[in-house]
């Protein structure tokens, strides 16, 4: 692995800095819309991540 990235992984889990590289305006261009941010992103698909239940209703099937 290249030492920049144990560097920088060393440096995010440890120190706590963060890399705040330049972005692209790829995903508004693509898409129409600004990019979501991971919280935003989950908050609108944490149904697709939920236990399912069966159609019964029960909760323990």
């Amino acid at each position: 692995m290249p030492r920049e990235y144990v560097d920088a992984f060393l440096g995010f889990f440890v120190a706590g800095r963060l890399d705040e590289a330049t972005l692209c305006p790829t995903v508004e261009q693509v898409t129409g819309r600004p990019p979501r941010n991971f919280e935003q992103w989950s908050n609108a698909h944490a149904e697709a991540f939920a236990p399912h239940r069966a159609a019964s209703g029960d909760p323990g099937a």
